[in-house]
Parts: C-alpha cells; structure tokens; sequence
C-alpha cells in the first residue's frame, strides 16, 4: 500500500513537470519580457512587483483588473505628488503652493517620456488626476491656429512614437457651465460650444473643468479634475463612469515609448497633475 502511494505521488511529479501546474507561482525569472507573459504561464500570479527583462528595477503588474477586455498589464510611468518622495517627470516643473503637482511652462508644450523597455504592445490604459490652474481654454488653441498641430488644446495629450500617435487627452475647459456661446470650453458643456476638436483625437479624450464661474487669471481650483464627480448639468463630459481611467486599443502593435504633453498657452493658465499611471499591455 505504501509503495502504491508513492508510486501515485512520484506519478502527480512528473505530470505536473510535463503540464503546467495550477498553483505554479512566478519566481522572478527574467526571461519574461512583460507582464502578459507572466500571467499567461502563470495564471495565479496576483498583482505585485515583478523582475522583468530589460528592466533594472521590479515593475508593478496589474493582474487582476481587467482593461480593453485583458488581464496581465505592465506598468510604464507613475507619479504621484501626494507623496514628498516624488518628483516631477522629464521637463514638467514642480510647484508646491497651494499642492504639490507637476506644472507647464507658459504658452508652450512641456514634455516627459515613459520607456517601454521595448514591449510590444497592442493597448494603452491609464488615468491622470489633476487641476485648473486660471482659464484654460479646451481646445482654444487649435481653433485659434489650426497650423499648430503640437499645441491644440490646453490639458495634456498622450502619444506615442516619433510621429507623435495620438492615444489619449485630457482636456481643460475654462468652466463647467458657460453662459454665453465659445471654443474655450468642454464640447458636451452646453450647447454653448462651437469649436472644433482636432481629427486625429476623435473621441478618445477626457474634458473637465474646476470651476462653476468666470475663473480668475492664476488661481488654483481645488476640484480635482477627470475623477467623473462633481458635474453640472447640462454638463456631461465629467460624468462618464470610466473616469479618471481611459483605454485605448491602437492600430498597429508597437513598442514605442510613451509622451505626455503638458499644455498651455497663456501665462495665467496651467494644468497642475498630481497622479500620472499609465499601463500598456
């Protein structure tokens, strides 16, 4: 009998070496290049920091939210400026009154990149939590000068590769709800807009503003902006439940890096981001 159930307990070892087995944890090995690797070897694997190829440090993996309809996300940029430990990315400036958040510089585009570390990559998702700052005007920018293609809108665009591919934006009206006819604001404020979105971003952008009335030029609205709280009707651009997190399926699979753009064109105005995540998969 005893030789009997070592027989079966050797049996279930070499089944289990020869098929994957159920509980097969993830070890670190650095023969995987992304997240989606891991959990399709591993399937248990929760979410957690992982060693990855190419990569110096352990990178977070999100296994268990399911975005764009998949599971197994590896996360390429995250900044929070609620924590004394971060800094601000690439070019953005960091200001500390009245909150600490990653800043613009006046009328122009101040970039940060994200590596990729060479993933190919097929779906973007992400979210950013930030604040007016005076009278950002939404998608003023490109109705004032529509030849301006790397400054259309007063928020932060996200894109990738040397081309500057569109993925995402977050957009900055000027207020919730205007009372008279203008471009500055969110498209789905009122019937008041009649601006024009730029082509290439559609409809994969976010827009909210901070402010109920006429806003004052360099003033800090404490109303965190893209969280989908704190709407006024006929205001709907600020109420869509996927907020703050978008997700985009691209065109092509690519393994370019990634771009946020921060954007402004006055210097009363700026867009102040406190959490910047962003996940490819």
């Amino acid at each position: 009998m005893l030789l009997f159930q070592l027989l079966v307990v050797l049996a279930s070892g070499l089944l289990c070496l020869s098929q994957k087995c159920q509980n097969e944890v993830y070890t670190n090995d650095l023969k995987y290049t992304s997240c989606k690797e891991i959990l399709t070897k591993f399937p248990d694997t929760p979410s957690g920091y992982y060693a990855l190829a190419d990569y110096t440090e352990k990178v977070y993996c999100d296994m268990e939210n399911k975005r764009c309809g998949s599971l197994g996300w590896t996360r390429v940029a995250y900044v929070n400026m609620s924590s004394e430990t971060s800094s601000c990315p690439g070019d953005l400036k960091l200001n500390e009154n009245p909150k600490r958040y990653c800043g613009g510089i006046t009328n122009m585009c101040v970039k940060a990149k994200f590596s990729t570390h060479g993933i190919t990559y097929s779906q973007v998702c992400g979210r950013m939590i930030g604040y007016q700052i005076g009278n950002p005007n939404g998608f003023g920018p490109y109705i004032n000068d529509q030849r301006r293609l790397d400054h259309v809108l007063d928020g932060v665009l996200i894109s990738h590769g040397d081309k500057r591919e569109h993925i995402w934006a977050y957009v900055v009206g000027s207020l919730r709800v205007p009372t008279t006819a203008g471009g500055g604001y969110c498209p789905c404020a009122s019937y008041q807009f009649d601006g024009v979105v730029p082509p290439f971003i559609g409809n994969d952008y976010y827009c909210d503003s901070g402010v109920d009335s006429k806003p004052t030029a360099g003033k800090f609205y404490p109303d965190p902006l893209w969280i989908g709280e704190g709407c006024t009707p006929p205001n709907f651009c600020c109420s869509l439940a996927s907020m703050p997190w978008f997700c985009k399926t691209l065109a092509n699979p690519t393994d370019d890096d990634i771009e946020i753009y921060n954007c402004n064109n006055e210097s009363s105005e700026d867009i102040g981001l406190e959490l910047i995540e962003l996940y490819v998969h």
